[in-house]
């Protein structure tokens, strides 16, 4: 039996439990863009659950680099100095931004300011700001 992909969709979400899949092809098939039916287009006032994801792993990793600082006496100058790294990965991005992996020369600490650079222009923005900084990593 041979069926067409959507009805085969239709009953591996049913199968799967999974009333959000079936509902977003039924929307879709209605007329909605298939992104908007599952909700991996928005705007700037409707997040999508993708970008909140990515910006979930920028946070990971910034709080990993975070913890990664040496030499820094507490949680404000550990923030200060993972700023200046972050604007240093901001300055290099244009040059770097294409690779799959950091440049090997990174020390750790950079390394997962890529990363976190690599998630967050995936979702469409940039590093936080000291102050979001700080929030995010010394929580």
């Amino acid at each position: 039996m041979n069926r067409d992909p959507i009805s085969r969709l239709l009953d591996l979400a049913e199968r799967a439990g999974a009333d959000w899949l079936a509902e977003a092809v039924e929307r879709h098939l209605s007329g909605e863009p298939i992104a908007e039916a599952l909700e991996l287009a928005g705007d700037h006032r409707r997040p999508t659950a993708r970008r909140d994801w990515l910006l979930q792993r920028r946070d990971e990793h910034l709080r990993a680099a975070w913890r990664a600082v040496q030499g820094a006496t507490g949680p404000t100058a550990r923030t200060l100095a993972l700023h200046r790294e972050c604007r240093r990965v901001e300055s290099l991005w244009p040059g770097i931004g294409h690779l799959r992996q950091p440049p090997e020369r990174f020390s750790p600490v950079r390394r997962h300011v890529w990363h976190a650079m690599h998630h967050a222009s995936r979702a469409g923005g940039g590093l936080p700001k000291f102050r979001q900084l700080h929030t995010i990593c010394s929580r």
